[in-house]
């Protein structure tokens, strides 16, 4: 979990990408707050990430990073495998964000005409906003949200390499959990195979654990274990996602447990069907939200739209609990004009959820490619595991 696994050429270079256009942007100094842009930006990942931190860029200083005093104890360990190598702290028994607020002053010394924070992000409350512009007075600040984000929307050919690896994790998992339902298990115990199997496979910290949906109520989305056993007929849906140094691949594959007793294996193999035609679909240039729309008229065709409650794929990428996923980062979805480009990378969740039959999925994690996408999880949507 705790090594940093690029290389620190690919990091500085992110680096200094990031304050160019910080600086072509119109802005003199930014302070990055989100654990997710740091990691990206420093390789540094620190396992007390809920606590604040911060990465502050002025115009020519070396960035700072402002950490919690006990993470101090990682600074050596990652100043053989990051660029920053500049630290500082704040004790418990301080304000965070006004620390942060007082280095970075210190950093960028006064007549700030635009500081440059990440808006908008769970990091970056009304409050802590309030405490770091009553610490650096800026002639003005916004936000440089989009700034780092539009950097990580696009994965770099290791970055893609990484949740390849991370995908192998994920179908360790999903075989595991297939034997454990095969052989009996309930879903509490084939959960545990998959977390056993990934942790063997190599898994680090999991953004998210796996869960085995079971039966008609996990039409109920989202639904967890509660230690119930598959009955014959039920649908069961593997669901999970491999990490490798922080990169998520996720996957969920929907089967029938047993003999169908109903419709379950159509709508399953409906999914798969219009999955197929939406991989083919995929590639540059193509909008966001013609994506979504070419999803919608495939399960019109089959009389299933009504079941699709959620929009077509997500980015993915780098995550830290509690989820795998990199919404704020894209999604395809209806009303975004957001265009297909080579690099990026997406959970694809053409999922139905059928108050008879349950939860139904065939997810695809890909990456665009120069003329359309490649999958990150070598396990085809139509392999029979169970």
């Amino acid at each position: 979990m705790y090594e940093a696994i690029t290389a620190v050429s690919e990091l500085a270079g992110r680096r200094d990408r990031f304050r160019e256009r910080m600086l072509r942007a119109g802005f003199d100094a930014a302070i990055i707050s989100s654990p997710l842009s740091i990691h990206y930006l420093t390789g540094v990942d620190l396992g007390g990430f809920l606590s604040p931190q911060a990465l502050i860029f002025c115009a020519e200083k070396e960035p700072v990073l402002v950490v919690r005093e006990i993470e101090m104890t990682w600074q050596e360990h990652w100043a053989q495998r990051s660029w920053c190598k500049a630290w500082s702290s704040y004790r418990d028994d301080q304000d965070a964000h006004l620390i942060i607020g007082e280095t970075a002053k210190r950093l960028i010394g006064t007549g700030v005409r635009r500081l440059g924070l990440e808006l908008n992000r769970p990091t970056m409350s009304y409050d802590t906003v309030q405490k770091l512009l009553s610490a650096i007075r800026p002639e003005a600040f916004d936000s440089i949200t989009e700034t780092i984000e539009g950097m990580r929307r696009i994965k770099s050919a290791t970055e893609i390499g990484f949740m390849k690896e991370a995908g192998k994790i994920a179908a360790s998992g999903v075989y595991a959990q297939a034997d454990a339902v095969r052989n009996g298990a309930t879903d509490t115990q084939a959960v545990s195979a998959a977390f056993a199997a990934m942790l063997e496979a190599g898994a680090s910290l999991l953004a998210d654990p796996p869960s085995l949906p079971v039966g008609p109520g996990s039409a109920r989305a989202h639904s967890h274990w509660d230690g119930k056993q598959p009955a014959d007929g039920d649908v069961v849906t593997f669901f999970m996602a491999g990490s490798y140094g922080r990169y998520q691949c996720p996957v969920e594959r929907t089967f029938v447990y047993g003999q169908d007793r109903g419709r379950s294996q159509g709508v399953i193999d409906a999914v798969v069907e219009v999955q197929s035609e939406i991989l083919g679909f995929l590639k540059p240039g193509v909008v966001s939200s013609e994506a979504d729309h070419f999803a919608k008229k495939l399960y019109e065709a089959r009389g299933l739209e009504q079941y699709r409650v959620c929009r077509l794929g997500y980015s993915i990428g780098i995550a830290y609990p509690p989820g795998w996923w990199e919404n704020e980062i894209a999604q395809i979805r209806p009303g975004s004009d957001l265009v297909l480009e080579p690099g990026m990378t997406f959970h694809i969740v053409p999922c139905l959820c059928v108050p008879d039959v349950g939860f139904v999925n065939r997810s695809m994690a890909v990456a665009i490619t120069g003329d359309g996408c490649e999958p990150l999880i070598d396990l085809p949507i139509d392999k029979q595991v169970l």
